[in-house]
This record gives C-alpha cells, structure tokens and sequence, in this order.
C-alpha cells in the first residue's frame, strides 16, 4: 500500500524506510523481534530448527507457490524479484498479503502469522489434555505468550501529528528544503519521460493484442492446419496424410502462432474440400480437446439399457438397471459398450433428469439401491444422535468402538469371524456403554486405528521419551519423563514438534477463518 510523505507529499511504498522523493525517514515501518528470521532462507532454518511438522500439515508453505487451499505460504517471485506473503482461502482463492522487494518486511508478516497458530495448537493441546499433564505456571505460561503473540501480530501505526513532527525536527532548514526541492523536481522529469515510454510501449502492445490468430484451417510447408481458439498457442491439430487423420500438434517454433503474419497461411474457418483432408471435427483428438476425458457422473441411456456414472474415474462406479429384477447391479467399464467408454462419444447419450413425476422412467433411483449403498456405505452413515464419549459401546451381540470424543463420527465395529475391528457407518441410536471381555476380542487400543487419534499414547515418541498406557481401560493413560510444557519461554519453541497439529474435525487448529483475506 502507498501512503503519503509528511514532508513532501510524494506518495511511497508502506514498506521503504525512507521517502524516495526527499528522504525522510518512513516512521511507519515497523519490525517486531530482534532476534527472528529476516529472509526465507532463515525461516526456513528456524522452521526445521523447532521440529515443526512438514508444510503439508501445518499449511504454512516457506519459499513455495503453494496453489492448493487453506494454506499460507511466502515465496520470491523469480521473474519480478518481489517477495509474495500470500493466503489461500477455503475456496482456492488467493488473498495477498504483500508484495514488494522488502524481504524482511514480508518474512516478518508470516512469521507472526505462523509464531500465532503455533500458540493456538498449544493452546488447544492444552484444553483436550488433562489437566494432570501441565501445571497451572505452565498453562499460564502459554497464555501470557500467545497474548504477546496476538499484540505483535497486530502492526501499530504512529499517528500523522508524530510523523509530521519528527519529519520537522529532522528537516526544518530550508537550505536543505530547497535542495530536496531540485531533486524533486529532476526526479520528476525523469518520471515523465519513463512514462512516456512505458505509454508507447503499452500503445504497441495494445495494438499487437487486437490481433489474433484466427480459429479456423491453415497451410504451411505443404502441411495443413487446423486452430480451434483464439489462443494462438492452444488447440492446434495437424492433419496426417498417412494415417488421414488429425492429431494435436504444437506449433510453438512455427509463424502460425505470430499475430501479425499469420493471416498469409490462413484459408478458411470451415472449408477444408481444396485441402485433401478431412474434416478435423470427426477425429478423436478434436473430440477430446472439446469434451475432455473424463466420463461426467449420471445418468446414460444406450439402445434400451439404462446405465449410471458415479465416479470421476472413468473405469469406476458403474451401474447398469436389471430388467428383470427391476434393480441396479454394479458394472464394469469392461461391459459397457464401446460409446460409453469415452467421454467425448458418452456425452451424446446422457439422459437428464429429475425423479419428480414429470416424465416416466422405466428404472428408479440409483442411490436407492442394495448395490449403490454396498459401493457407497459413507453416503448412508447413520450415527447416534448426541455425541459419545470414546469408548466400547454394544447393541444386539454386536460391538463397536467410539475413536472420537467431539462428535458422533470414527465409529469402529469388531467382525468375531475375521477378528479385526473395520469402520462401520450404521451404528444404532441406542447403544449402550460396554465393559470389553479381552479374552474374546481384540482390544481396539492395540489397533492403528486408535493411535492415529491418539499419537502421543505410542510407546515412544520421536524425541526418544517412553511412554505407556493401560490396555484394559477405555481411553490410555500417559506417563512421561519430561513434561508436555517447559516453563522457560526459550525452549518453548523448541518442543514444537511434541504438540498435534490435529484438531477433532479438520487438520488446523479450529481458529483460521478460511474464508477471510488474512
């Protein structure tokens, strides 16, 4: 953002230490510690330096154009030099933070952004754990931090009455004054004739940009053609006198892609009789280019069959409605016929519609049956209406595990045949509190399941300290050598790694608003 020179009045860039036009000092600028990273390189050594998680699981990318959402990420843009501090919302779209050349301004603004959510995961840990782990100094430790962290966060402007002041004292006399005054001045005509140039650059370019490479047949070398956008680069085919066929073809080295000659090969838009060639829109790779690859989910009539896409797999998630039974069975891709294989000749035989009444339909809903719902079962979940606590619950001889605290969800249930405890997606609304006979099931706290919930309950964690807990009990109990929580405020940033970055419904801390700029 610019803002104005208390002094001269020349508009700047936030993050200059001083006016460009007169040199007064920008009183604005603000850092935070003295002793943090001031390039990405060091932040990317302070990162690895306290253990943190890797980027995917914290979402904060150091030195990566991260394109995927809910991250944060700050990188250097390698075509302008400008550093980009950036988030990515829920939604995939991207919020800039800054973007400038002032490396250390843009590292600082992550790294209070990350030294924040640092305090929140804490913070959080310390409300899912018991009580028993931490002491109240050392709760109150991480309050007083994450306090500290929020206020530096928050970057504080001086009022403009203090800026102008400090401008007056700095730069009062007016010998001075007048010589910045002729700097001014000469800097200004330098602007102008910048300008100048800048506008007839971006005149020519204008012009050149009207232009553009025609959708339609070209000849070339004795080679023909074809361009299907207004992108000179994209959706070019060349036809193959061999095969009498089009292919897609890149024509990135040949002048058709030139804005202002291509025209002399130029033709015809749909006139391909005088070539000796065919028409380019029966080929495969045309069809392709048009419709892509993927077979869109729904619906598909062909001859008297009905048939259902479920998936963005083509080879996947196919059903086919049995005549006889009058019922769905699952196919396929290998049964379906040729035309259904591809996307570009499925389109032609997609059947739209609703089950509203509005028009017959000799078969019924696909998701209504006994195929749909044993490919699909977490589409049909049903769980107990008020949430459990985790724990062995039982209903008509059968017994379930609740791996979740938060919400009814992460139900397990033991198959006594197999022996194994698998996910299960139907759990009665009434089952009730089970004290587990060991003897006769596996217990579910020696299963992956439960220690991908609980990973501090394993029998070592990576810093080398033992751990143990009690297999006959509902939820294990942890003993350490070290504390969870040093009371120093140093090395506090270094057991980073001993904290989850989990939370009950989602991998962030439960605090980021993803739908917010910043």
């Amino acid at each position: 953002m610019n803002i104005k020179c208390n002094y001269c009045g020349e508009m700047f860039d936030e993050t200059l230490e001083k006016c460009p036009s007169c040199g007064a000092p920008n009183s604005n600028v603000k850092r935070s510690t003295v002793d943090q990273p001031t390039t990405i390189e060091e932040l990317k050594d302070w990162y690895r330096s306290k253990g943190l998680p890797s980027y995917e699981t914290t979402r904060f990318f150091i030195g990566i154009d991260y394109k995927g959402p809910r991250a944060f990420g700050i990188y250097k843009d390698e075509h302008t030099g400008k550093c980009v501090v950036y988030k990515n919302k829920g939604n995939g779209e991207r919020a800039i933070r800054y973007q400038g050349t002032d490396e250390a301004y843009a590292v600082n603004e992550l790294f209070m952004r990350l030294k924040q959510e640092i305090l929140e995961q804490k913070s959080r840990n310390l409300d899912i754990r018991s009580s028993a782990y931490i002491t109240p100094k050392e709760r109150q430790a991480i309050e007083e931090e994450k306090e500290e962290a929020y206020k530096t966060f928050i970057r504080k402007e001086i009022t403009k009455e203090e800026a102008a002041r400090e401008a007056y004292l700095r730069f009062k006399g007016e010998a001075e004054y007048e010589h910045r005054r002729n700097k001014t001045i000469v800097a200004g005509i330098i602007v102008a004739v910048v300008i100048c140039l800048i506008f007839g650059y971006a005149t020519f370019r204008a012009y050149v940009k009207k232009q553009i490479v025609n959708a339609g047949y070209y000849k070339y070398n004795n080679e023909v053609y074809y361009h299907g956008s207004t992108d000179e680069y994209s959706y070019w085919f060349k036809y193959d006198t061999a095969d009498n066929d089009w292919y897609s073809e890149n024509v990135y080295d040949l002048p058709l892609v030139d804005k202002l000659h291509s025209r002399k090969y130029f033709v015809s838009e749909e006139d391909y009789s005088d070539l000796g060639c065919s028409d380019v829109k029966d080929s495969v790779d045309y069809k392709i280019a048009v419709y892509g690859t993927a077979i869109s989910p729904g619906y598909y009539k062909y001859g008297d069959h009905y048939y259902y896409h479920a998936e963005n797999d083509n080879s996947l998630g196919w059903f086919k409605f049995n005549n006889v039974k009058m019922d769905w069975d699952y196919s396929t891709s290998s049964n379906l016929p040729e035309a259904l294989q591809h996307q570009y000749s499925a389109v032609e035989y997609s059947y739209d519609f609703t089950f509203n009444g509005e028009r017959y339909h000799p078969f019924t809903d696909v998701k209504q049956s006994q195929a749909y719902k044993i490919t699909y079962p977490a589409e049909f979940a049903s769980y107990p209406k008020e949430s459990k606590d985790e724990g062995y619950y039982s209903k008509d001889g059968k017994i379930y595990y609740h791996n979740d605290s938060y919400a009814s969800k992460n139900w397990y249930e033991y198959n006594s045949t197999t022996k194994q405890w698998n996910q299960s997606y139907q759990v009665p609304d009434d089952v009730e509190s089970y004290s587990p006979n060991y003897s006769g099931i596996k217990d579910f706290t020696e299963t992956e399941y439960y220690f991908d919930a609980h990973p501090w309950e394993k029998n070592s964690d990576s810093s080398g300290n033992n751990y143990s807990y009690s297999s006959n009990s509902n939820s294990g109990s942890k003993t350490s050598s070290d504390s969870w929580w040093s009371s120093s405020s140093d090395s506090s940033w270094d057991n980073d790694s001993s904290w989850s970055w989990s939370s009950s419904d989602s991998w962030d801390s439960g605090s980021t608003d993803w739908s917010s700029d910043w």
